[in-house]
C-alpha cells in the first residue's frame, strides 16, 4: 500500500479521510477519546499525517501530558512534521458532526476491509502464476483471512481446557476473582465474595430511599480495600458526596459541616478522612456525561491507573442524553444497560448501575419492590447479573421503625436470593449491616 492509502471507500461511498480527521479532532478537543485509539496498529489511518498525529496523541496521553490543538501543533512542528494550523482547525471542525465512538468503529471496520482487499489481491496475483500450487494457495487464503475474523484471544473455549485451567490454579493456590467487597457481609457472602468483574449489578429504589448513600458506601469500602473505583455522580456534586462521607467517617452530622467554621471540628474531620485521602477512588460529577464519554473516561482511567469497579448514579439520567428520542423510555434504559455491561467486560471491572423505580411502587399495596417493578422502569433486568432493591418501611409509614432497612437481593446469578437487613443511621447518613450495628453499640 502507498504511504497514503485511498481516503474514500469506493464501494460504500464513505469519506474515510474526513472521518479520520474528525476523530483526531475530537481527541484534541476531548482527550478522553484517545482511549479508543490506543493500541491501534501504525497503518490504521489511511493518511500519513493522520498516522503521525495519532502516534503523537497516544504518546502524550499515555505520558499524562496536556493535550489541546495548540500544544499538538507545537509538538508536531518540533518533530519536523509539516502541518498547518488550518489542517488542525479543519479536524476539530469535522469533529462537531461526528458520533465519535461510532466513527472509531467505522474506521476499524474500514481498516479490516482494506487488509482483506490487500490480502486477496496478493492471492489473485499468485493464482495467475502456474508456479503456485492451488491447494497451498487455498490454505494460505484460509489462514490469512482467519486472522481478520478471530479476536486476539479466542472467546470460544472448550470446557475441558477451562476446567484444567481452574483446577491447576486451585492446586497452585492461585486466587481467582473472589469479588470486590461491598462492606456488607451478608451481601458479599451471597455474591461469592463481592461484586464480580465483568458483571452488571443493579441497585434500584424509589427517590429518597438512600440509594446514592449506599452506592457511594460501596465505592468507599471497595477503595479502602485497595480496589480502584470510578464513581459517576450525575445528580450530586463531588463536594457534597465528600462532605457526607466526612460526616460518616468522623461521626458528625453532615449538615453541620455545610455551615461550620469550627477549626477543631474540621481537624477532627481531616483526621477521620486521612485514610481515604490516598484511596484509589475517582469521582466524575459531570451531569451531562454521555454513555460514550463515560466509556472514554473509564478506559482512560483503566489505562493509566487500573479499574476494578465502576458505579453509575444513575441510569435514567444518562438515558436522557441519548439522542434517539423516538425510542421508548424502556428501550433507552436497555441501551444504557447493554452499554455499561459491555464496558465492564471491556475493562474487566465490575459495574453497578443505580436505577430509580417509578411511582407505580408507591401506588401498590405491597411497597416492597420486586423484579416486576424494575421491568416497569426499563429493560434493565435482562443484562443484569445481580438485581438488588433498597427498601425502608419508614419511607411510607412515619410510625414504623425509622432505622429499619432492607436490601432485597431479587436476582443473583452467583448464588442465593434473599433479604439482608440493614440499619439506617439518618444522623450520620449511612447504612450499617446488623453485625456493624451490634459492634457500634
Amino acid at each position: 500500500m502507498s504511504a497514503d492509502a485511498v481516503g474514500t471507500d469506493q464501494g460504500l461511498g464513505i469519506n474515510i479521510e474526513a472521518i479520520e480527521a474528525g476523530v483526531l479532532g475530537a481527541c484534541m478537543v476531548e482527550p478522553d477519546y484517545i482511549a479508543e485509539l490506543s493500541g491501534l496498529p501504525d497503518d490504521f489511518f489511511t493518511k500519513n499525517l493522520h498516522r503521525q498525529i495519532h502516534k503523537l496523541l497516544v504518546r502524550r496521553w499515555l505520558d499524562g501530558e496536556p493535550i489541546d490543538m495548540t500544544l499538538v501543533h507545537a509538538a508536531l512542528q518540533k518533530e519536523g512534521i509539516s502541518v498547518s494550523w488550518s489542517d488542525l482547525t479543519y479536524m476539530t471542525g469535522e469533529y462537531l458532526s461526528l458520533n465519535v465512538i461510532g466513527n472509531v468503529q467505522e474506521l476499524k471496520d474500514n481498516y479490516r476491509r482494506r487488509k482483506v482487499r490487500h490480502h486477496t489481491a496478493l492471492l489473485m496475483q499468485k493464482l495467475e502464476d502456474p508456479r503456485f500450487d492451488p491447494d497451498e494457495l487455498a490454505s494460505e487464503a484460509i489462514e490469512g483471512l482467519q486472522g481478520f475474523l478471530e479476536p486476539e484471544e479466542s472467546t470460544v473455549k472448550r470446557f475441558g481446557e477451562v476446567a484444567d485451567l481452574v483446577i491447576a490454579q486451585g492446586l497452585r493456590g492461585e486466587e481467582r476473582d473472589k469479588g470486590i467487597p461491598s462492606g456488607i457481609g451478608g451481601l458479599d457472602r451471597a455474591l461469592g465474595g463481592g461484586f464480580k468483574r465483568g458483571h452488571l449489578h443493579i441497585l434500584a429504589a424509589r427517590p429518597g430511599m438512600g440509594k446514592t448513600v449506599l452506592a457511594f458506601q460501596w465505592a468507599v469500602n471497595a477503595a479502602k480495600s485497595g480496589f480502584k473505583v470510578l464513581f459517576f455522580s450525575l445528580e450530586m456534586p463531588a463536594e457534597s458526596l465528600v462532605i457526607r462521607q466526612a460526616g460518616s467517617e468522623a461521626g458528625v452530622e453532615p449538615a453541620r459541616l455545610h455551615q461550620s467554621d469550627d477549626r477543631d471540628l474540621w481537624a477532627r474531620v481531616d483526621k477521620a478522612l486521612s485514610r481515604l485521602n490516598e484511596a484509589p477512588l475517582w469521582i466524575c460529577d459531570d451531569s451531562t456525561v454521555t454513555a460514550a464519554k463515560a466509556a472514554a473516561i473509564a478506559k482512560t482511567l483503566k489505562a493509566r491507573h487500573g479499574l476494578d469497579l465502576l458505579i453509575l448514579d444513575y441510569a435514567q439520567r444518562i438515558a436522557d442524553t441519548i439522542s434517539e428520542r423516538q425510542l421508548s423510555r424502556n428501550h433507552l434504559l436497555g441501551i444504557v444497560a447493554k452499554s455499561f455491561a459491555n464496558l465492564g467486560r471491556q475493562t474487566n471491572s465490575g459495574v453497578i448501575l443505580v436505577s430509580q423505580l417509578n411511582r407505580r411502587v408507591d401506588a401498590a399495596q405491597e411497597k416492597r419492590p420486586s423484579l416486576a417493578d424494575l421491568r416497569d422502569s426499563g429493560e434493565l433486568e435482562q443484562d443484569a447479573d445481580v438485581v438488588a432493591f433498597l427498601y425502608r418501611p419508614g419511607y411510607y409509614d412515619p410510625k414504623s421503625d425509622q432505622t429499619r432497612a432492607e436490601l432485597i437481593l431479587a436476582k443473583n446469578r452467583h448464588g442465593r436470593q434473599g433479604v439482608e437487613p440493614l440499619h439506617w443511621d439518618a444522623e450520620r447518613v449511612r447504612f450499617l449491616s446488623v453485625d456493624e450495628r451490634r459492634g457500634a453499640e
